[in-house]
Formats: C-alpha cells, sequence, structure tokens
C-alpha cells in the first residue's frame, strides 16, 4: 500500500460525501467524469475484455462452532423476576 493507484467510482449523489471523506483522509484526487462504456473509464481502469473463462472458488470449510461446557442448571430456585 504505499504506492499506486485507486479508483473509486461514485454517483453525482455521492460526490459530496466522497470529496468530504477524501479531503479528511488528506487525498487530492484527480477527478474524471465517465459514463458506461467510455474508452476513457476503460484506460483509468485497466478494463479488458472478458475471458469467457470461469472464475471457480471453492468455499471454505466451516468448522461447526464447538460447545463450551455449560454450568449445570440450578433450577427453579436460581431463576429471579418471575412473579
Amino acid at each position: 500500500g504505499e504506492s499506486g493507484s485507486v479508483i473509486t467510482l461514485v454517483t453525482r449523489d455521492q460526490r459530496r460525501d466522497m470529496a468530504r471523506l477524501m479531503a479528511q483522509a488528506g487525498i487530492t484526487p484527480r477527478i474524471t467524469q465517465v459514463r458506461p462504456g467510455d474508452p476513457e473509464l476503460s484506460r483509468i481502469t485497466g478494463a479488458r475484455t472478458p475471458s469467457g473463462v470461469p472464475v471457480v472458488i471453492a468455499a471454505p470449510v466451516v468448522e461447526p462452532p464447538r460447545r463450551a461446557a455449560s454450568a449445570p442448571s440450578r433450577g427453579r430456585r436460581g431463576r429471579t423476576g418471575q412473579g
């Protein structure tokens, strides 16, 4: 993260909030107005024509959470505020 470019796409409605956020972060952005399909947008983002090869990502294996040993129940006497 010390160098490179970050491209942030915002709508007209989001511009003011994004400008405030960048100012707070000390960032002076270069602003370019583009439309979908604009060649400048492709140049800025490095967009390429999709290869047509699907991306397959295996879902990670998630182990069920382990249950902690619970304290023995105290029965009805341990309850408070029951009437």
